[in-house]
């Protein structure tokens, strides 16, 4: 399958866009069929995947939240959010089998590795914001981890 390539009017900021997010159902089927979680992994694939494209083209809105709403600002990031978004990969948030799976969203959302990873990527006037968020998404996670490791 050939690259996709910018078209004449297109900005950077929108050909990003559209490879995070644009046409996710035609390049792999039906949302229905794939899943949250696998949207989710595709989101993160894509994003590092666009990583070598430079700095400074990724929004707030831009990042994979671990929410089923994507967030427009740092407070929409609940920790009802994530359980929901949970629910929706059939994980009980509290359960011994989702441990793993928090593991690794621990690293992800671990302030200091997120910035070398992906804050680099973020609008400068929204890095603010971004930091904001990881460090909720983080405080969540470091919660449920807590919880389903003393429930198990």
């Amino acid at each position: 399958m050939p690259e996709p390539t910018m078209i004449r009017g297109q900005t950077r900021s929108d050909f990003i866009q559209f490879l995070l997010f644009g046409n996710l159902t035609k390049v792999c089927g039906f949302q229905e069929r794939l899943g949250s979680v696998d949207l989710y992994g595709l989101r993160w694939d894509k994003l590092q995947l666009c990583s070598t494209m430079g700095d400074h083209f990724l929004s707030f809105s831009d990042i994979p939240w671990p929410t089923k709403l994507r967030p427009s600002r740092p407070p929409d990031i609940t920790r009802e959010a994530v359980k929901s978004f949970l629910e929706s990969l059939d994980l009980a948030s509290n359960s011994k089998e989702c441990v793993p799976w928090i593991k690794k969203e621990l690293l992800r959302w671990h302030p200091d590795k997120f910035t070398t990873s992906v804050l680099h990527m973020v609008y400068e006037d929204q890095v603010g914001q971004v930091e904001e968020g990881v460090n909720i998404v983080s405080g969540i996670f470091t919660d449920l981890m807590r919880e389903a490791q003393s429930s198990a």
